[in-house]
């Protein structure tokens, strides 16, 4: 069975029937090339990462300027299978890895969950408002490859047992990881909102849509972004343990709009 991690990091424990996506590895790998942080301009220290200081679709933004979705604009339906997950720290931020067959349906087109990037603070915000966690959800299309984002923003409220899986097995020091020791279906850390159509019901939730980036290098553009419009709540407890493990922050500072449309989805 070929690697399951970039050679400077830990094997993680054997478990034969974990065998988390290929992307995951190529696209840490070439964030992995030289160390970064978020204190400085990312540009100058790889060639690759050049559009993070020049590309004109960057992200996060601040979602505070919107237009109404179309009814052509899809709901999302994700269908996210259960099992086990790797948890790497990876000194910036933590990365949850999945395994194979996790989907979202965006319309009539499918992608592949390739990992989670767990922020603290939140890379997005709404009308200025800044959420202490933020959930990222990278998919790749299955046809052509290309990127969705989808982003759930969580404010101060009751304890969050999705996020609590994650803190339970995530490494405190950077550049390891754990496989949980049970498994677990990410498709619970949804809001759930049960909406009828002629089809049958299907569920999903209001989101903002624009197009923009990764918000980490190599900062790859044309992502589509999908934030959920609803905050789930997370307590004083989870956010003092993510900030514990990144004490200088896990997000990206927002970058410039450059009048790019911005559609709020609603189900009416």
């Amino acid at each position: 069975m070929p690697s399951r991690a970039p050679s400077n990091l830990p094997e993680p424990m054997d478990d034969a029937n974990f065998q988390p996506h290929p992307m995951e590895r190529k696209m840490y790998t070439e964030e992995s090339l030289v160390d970064w942080d978020y204190t400085s301009k990312w540009g100058p220290t790889n060639a690759r990462y050049k559009i993070c200081d020049t590309g004109r679709m960057q992200s996060p933004i601040d979602l505070h300027q919107f237009a109404i979705a179309g009814e052509n604009e899809p709901l999302l339906v994700p269908q996210y299978k259960a099992g086990q997950m790797l948890v790497r720290n990876t000194g910036q931020y933590l990365r949850v890895i999945n395994n194979f067959g996790s989907l979202m349906y965006i319309a009539d087109r499918i992608y592949e969950l390739v990992y989670i990037q767990v922020h603290t603070p939140s890379d997005h915000r709404m009308s200025g408002e800044e959420f202490p966690v933020e959930l990222q959800f990278y998919h790749r299309a299955t046809d052509d490859g290309s990127l969705a984002a989808v982003s759930l923003l969580y404010k101060l409220g009751p304890k969050s047992a999705f996020i609590d899986r994650i803190i339970e097995s995530a490494p405190q020091q950077a550049k390891a990881e754990v496989l949980t020791t049970s498994s677990f279906n990410l498709g619970d850390a949804f809001p759930k909102d049960i909406t009828s159509f002629k089809a049958g019901a299907r569920t999903s939730y209001p989101y903002y849509t624009y197009q923009g980036s990764m918000t980490t290098p190599p900062c790859t553009e044309s992502v589509k972004w999908y934030v959920w419009a609803k905050p789930n709540h997370v307590s004083q407890e989870q956010i003092d343990a993510l900030e514990g493990m990144f004490p200088q922050g896990a997000r990206r500072e927002l970058q410039p709009g450059n009048d790019r449309p911005v559609l709020m989805k609603t189900l009416f």
